[in-house]
């Protein structure tokens, strides 16, 4: 009884908070960046080719070592770190912390399923530094492998969230402050001796061209020294209000090839977008003569199939793969929900993400996806392994994340992981693929 009323009430508020509802903006623009194009051009020259200089002497000795476990996209924000009330659930005003984070693990006791999950999800946000969300998560990895009398050395590459400009909210802690904290954990694992596991944390600084700060933003991460410990990939999200082939984007994506700089793509649902209805957009884009012209539109919608539609599809990324062949390019989640009951029913619809990103990694040598939030679905992950064992060359580009902490929304680590180990049990060479062989290659393809 207990159970229900609890259930009932917290669904009530979810529905009738007024703080739950974004107001947004009424039009989201592109700014022009604060840095000349010339200046940043000149100033990215300085940056090193090799990703051992983006490394900390600590993880580029762990990397060449055996024994190692990669999850290739995860993340470590607060809730301080987006859009205040942007997260639903928002009721508890209490500071962040053990406190909060465990009341909202007692309340996750008293709700059903499916909706339960919303609450372990909440209860790893609520705390009050990114160290502790990473801790959480290398704590069911090393239990898990522990049960299977494994040792692991894991290697996290960690994605910011970089909301500031996309929506209109208040943040209480903006991306700089994140970016401070996501590098404090990095220390923090370097130089951390009386865990019962080892961990390297590659940080992925997370770029929006319509934010005039981008320019700035991707030089203080690989050139100026910027931060005291090196970044060493960039994260994108389009539904943020931008496509890839924004010309800023293609100015950074130019220096990423040159570089050999990482980047990891979000390419699922619409859960994080901007909260604005009309965005103008700016990109390159491939016009019918096969050639790259500079294009600029509206766009409009409300519905988040819209934003998902519009911003999302890995085709995207086809301009930016015209120019830059070269990018070291991961194409994540395999689409969303939606995407993979849609590609059940026509694998070959050329409009559905799944069937797009096997496309994109079948005819781009350094194009990766990998299987972060997807990996929950069991029937998803067995077409996953399928189409590995049928073509060599998926078995070669595909890579395995977990999209912590937002996939606890769906199941916790330990039961996930499980799944994953026996729909790939007498694979061990698929295992090995997705978790250690393809994520070097991602991250560094000129070889450890």
């Amino acid at each position: 009884m207990f159970r229900n009323l609890c259930y009932t009430v917290f669904s009530t508020l979810r529905k009738n908070n007024p703080n739950n509802k974004m107001s947004g903006r009424p039009h989201l623009s592109t700014q022009e960046q604060e840095t000349p194009r010339e200046q940043f051009l000149k100033a990215a020259e300085s940056i090193s080719p090799k990703y051992q200089d983006r490394l900390s002497a600590k993880t580029l000795e762990k990397i060449k070592g055996d024994n190692l476990f990669f999850d290739i996209h995860a993340h470590c924000f607060t809730f301080q770190n987006v859009p205040k009330n942007f997260t639903r659930l928002q009721l508890i005003k209490v500071p962040h912390g053990f406190f909060k984070s465990w009341i909202y693990k007692f309340l996750g006791r008293f709700i059903k399923e499916p909706d339960s999950g919303i609450f372990a999800f909440f209860s790893v946000g609520a705390y009050y530094n990114s160290t502790l969300i990473t801790k959480k998560l290398l704590n069911n990895y090393s239990k898990f492998f522990k049960e299977k009398k494994e040792e692991k050395h894991f290697v996290i590459g960690m994605l910011s969230m970089n909301m500031e400009y996309a929506i209109s909210q208040e943040i209480p802690e903006n991306h700089e402050r994140q970016m401070q904290d996501l590098i404090k954990t990095c220390q923090y694992f370097d130089r951390e001796k009386k865990l019962k596991y080892t961990a390297s944390i590659l940080p992925f600084v997370g770029l929006d061209p319509n934010n005039k700060e981008t320019y700035q933003l991707f030089l203080n991460a690989f050139a100026n020294n910027h931060y005291l410990h090196p970044v060493f990939g960039i994260k994108i999200y389009p539904t943020l209000g931008f496509l890839p082939s924004h010309p800023t984007l293609m100015d950074v994506f130019e220096i990423a090839e040159q570089k050999q700089i990482p980047i990891t793509t979000h390419c699922g649902g619409a859960a994080t977008k901007t909260d604005s209805h009309k965005v103008d957009i700016k990109a390159i884009q491939i016009n019918k003569e096969g050639a790259l012209e500079l294009k600029e539109e509206t766009f409009e919608g409300s519905a988040k199939d819209d934003y998902v539609a519009f911003f999302n599809g890995p085709d995207r990324w086809k301009p930016v793969l015209k120019k830059y062949p070269k990018l070291q390019l991961n194409i994540a989640h395999f689409g969303s929900s939606d995407q993979w009951e849609n590609y059940f029913e026509n694998k070959k619809n050329p409009q559905n993400h799944v069937f797009q990103t096997l496309k994109l990694v079948e005819t781009n040598e350094n194009v990766f996806a990998d299987i972060s939030y997807t990996f929950f679905d069991r029937i998803a992950l067995t077409e996953i392994r399928d189409l590995m064992i049928a073509n060599p060359i998926f078995q070669k580009r595909f890579l395995f994340g977990s999209d912590f902490y937002m996939v606890l929304s769906e199941n916790d680590i330990h039961d996930i992981m499980t799944q994953f180990y026996q729909v790939f049990e007498n694979h061990e060479n698929l295992v090995r693929a997705l978790t250690i062989e393809n994520p070097k290659q991602f991250l560094f393809p000129s070889g450890i």
